[in-house]
């Protein structure tokens, strides 16, 4: 769509996960985090999903410590 577009991705990562589990009912408290990306140009939609799934995936491990 991005590419079709002619627009840049905003590649976002957040924890909501920790507070909000996926497919329960119980939600938790605690913080959650948002961090939003530079803008991604997509010249090649296939190319562009892994480098933004590495940033993605980079970016949780360092705020991690793993």
């Amino acid at each position: 769509l991005a590419l079709r577009s002619n627009v840049p991705v905003l590649p976002i990562v957040h924890n909501s996960g920790d507070c909000w589990p996926a497919h329960k009912f119980l939600k938790y408290p605690g913080k959650i985090f948002l961090t939003i990306g530079k803008p991604h140009k997509v010249v090649n939609a296939k190319e562009s999903a892994f480098e933004i799934e590495n940033w993605t995936r980079s970016y949780l491990k360092r705020s991690l410590n793993i």
